[in-house]
């Protein structure tokens, strides 16, 4: 059998996929393995640092394209490049033994001479020193705090010429790479983990095939070391449950201290470095213990995350408590509903993320937004899930609270002021009245795939309640239709308001038989509120937006929220997703 190995085309990838080539030739003598070179878009992209061209995938994403295509049946990278998870229809095979997995410190011999040392005390003060890494930046840091990390990209070659180049006291790079380069020689100190703690799986080679390539997969395992193997799962296992990325340090050690246990070195930082945490764990389940190392140092790190209902349209609406949040995030993710007006709270340097949807329209899927959350807090101090109306009407609240409370991570709810109540009484419309209704349901007018909740109509007729649907324009035939076989008069008054509580509201109200061909008639757009029940007949007497004009009233004195703010021009350009 034929089987060619895909690698990058730098000396240390092809040194690695040759390790591999060589090993497995020797196995199975009557399989050819040949190795073909790919250039990835990280190879191609040098002048700037990863975290400004994507995740750890910009290394990896042309070969498993290959792999996945039959184009090559292997693919060798080092995998502490590799993202926490494979693509799909693609595994990592079992662990081969690992090269040496902590970080080495070379300095540059042109200033320093030829030496080798146990500190760092030897470099000078306000020392330069070149990584490409935050994780290996802010530990250096660590050690001393008076150094200059700067960022430098390339393989070993060129980062040590780079280094040469631009007079750096010295530059940090993994002992794995060096040694498989025969390049020890270079190398004036090792560091231990108690200095600075390695990324996850470093030293590691990662194999990758075909899920269903059963057949290549037992050959390939058959080379791999136990002991290595339970090193990686636990250290990739932390990456996996702490959800971080290339933008962010994160590092992990997992080693055997007797026959019976491992123990777990973690570190996770934010993005700026100011916080970084590290732990220790002792266990004798490595994975497990991985896990263990992600939700204990979650809970310290992790900032809150406030799920703040922004009030169904009109930006005066929003609760106190939620103006005041607002001023204080970090990072802002936000719904297509929300109040641009709102957003003059939002302070210059938030970083702001759109998650808006409508109907089938999705900017990002709730598992997404869920997984989302979890890794701005990991990020921020004060995170904000800004939503339409209140976060546990329709709004998915529930959901990510408990999503939150899985991942170890603290969260509080700001109540808004839902439409159910305040797009009513914006049109005139008080959803109970004493002698007409006393009490009142609020559903959700579709499901999942787009249909009709299944509502059990009968008992909404027998309860003589106002009835209040949402996310229902489209199904406003449905619903008419559905009371009305079920008992209720066809000319029960009937009403659905359109962009409530904002200056493009607009008010439909009919009855049951006729409502449908009004709205189509004056094209009524969402977010619209449909309304049953005979409260709608007092429209006309308690309209307060028709008989007053609150603009003309004097004193009243409402603070002016900035509509030129980041966030605002953020909403406008999203406005008609």
């Amino acid at each position: 059998m034929k089987y060619i190995i895909g690698t990058r085309g730098s000396n240390l990838a092809l040194v690695q996929a040759n390790m591999v080539k060589d090993k497995l030739q020797e196995k199975y003598p009557e399989d050819s393995f040949e190795i073909k070179v790919i250039k990835t878009q990280g190879d191609k992209i040098l002048d700037r640092p990863l975290e400004a061209i994507g995740q750890k995938g910009v290394f990896v994403k042309e070969i498993e394209k290959e792999i996945l295509e039959n184009e090559v049946q292997i693919g060798v990278h080092s995998m502490k490049d590799m993202p926490a998870e494979p693509e799909e229809g693609l595994i990592f095979t079992k662990a081969w033994k690992r090269e040496d997995p902590r970080d080495a410190f070379i300095i540059n011999d042109h200033i320093y001479g030829k030496v080798k040392g146990d500190s760092f005390e030897i470099l000078k003060e306000n020392a330069v020193i070149g990584t490409g890494s935050k994780r290996r930046g802010y530990q250096f840091k660590k050690i001393r705090p008076d150094a200059e990390i700067v960022d430098i990209r390339g393989n070993v070659e060129t980062r040590i010429r780079k280094m040469y180049e631009q007079n750096l006291d010295g530059i940090i790079l993994a002992a794995a790479g060096l040694k498989r380069l025969n390049k020890e020689e270079v190398v004036y100190k090792y560091f231990s983990t108690e200095e600075m703690i390695c990324a996850p799986a470093q030293g590691v080679l990662a194999i990758e095939i075909r899920k269903d390539n059963l057949e290549l997969k037992e050959k390939i395992d058959s080379l791999s070391d136990a002991e290595s193997d339970n090193e990686a799962k636990g250290e990739r296992t932390y990456l996996k449950e702490i959800d971080g990325d290339c933008h962010l340090p994160i590092a992990a050690r997992c080693e055997r201290i007797n026959e019976k246990e491992y123990k777990i070195d973690a570190l996770f930082g934010s993005v700026d470095g100011n916080k970084l945490e590290k732990i220790m764990l002792q266990g004798d389940k490595p994975e497990e213990l991985g896990k263990k190392a992600a939700e204990v140092i979650r809970k310290k790190v992790t900032g809150t995350v406030y799920l703040i209902g922004a009030g169904p349209g009109d930006p005066d609406l929003l609760t106190v408590k939620g103006a005041k949040l607002l001023e204080k995030a970090d990072c802002i993710i936000y719904d297509r509903l929300v109040s641009k007006e709102l957003l003059g709270y939002a302070k210059p340097n938030a970083e702001l993320v759109y998650v808006g949807k409508e109907n089938k329209k999705h900017t990002l899927p709730q598992s997404e937004i869920n997984r989302l959350l979890v890794k701005k807090a990991l990020e921020h101090e004060v995170i904000v899930r800004l939503k339409g109306g209140d976060p546990y009407v329709f709004g998915r609240g529930g959901e990510e609270g408990i999503y939150l409370n899985q991942h170890q991570v603290k969260w509080q709810v700001v109540p808004g002021v839902t439409s159910a109540v305040a797009g009513l009484a914006y049109a005139g419309i008080p959803i109970t009245h004493r002698g007409i209704s006393r009490g009142f349901r609020v559903v959700t007018a579709h499901d999942k795939d787009d249909k009709l909740t299944n509502l059990d109509f009968e008992s909404m007729v027998k309860g003589q309640e106002t009835l209040v649907f949402l996310m229902g324009l489209s199904k406003v035939k449905e619903i008419t239709d559905n009371l009305v076989s079920a008992g209720m008069k066809k000319d029960m008054k009937a009403a659905v308001v359109s962009k409530a509580t904002t200056k493009e509201q607009k008010v439909v109200i009919s009855d049951l038989e006729n409502l449908d061909k009004e709205v189509k008639k004056q094209e009524i757009k969402s977010p619209a509120i449909i309304v049953v029940g005979e409260v709608v007949g007092l429209a006309k007497e308690l309209d307060f937006i028709t008989r007053f004009s609150l603009e003309n009233e004097k004193n009243i004195i409402l603070p002016q929220i900035g509509e030129k703010s980041k966030l605002a021009e953020e909403l406008k350009k999203n406005e008609n997703l």
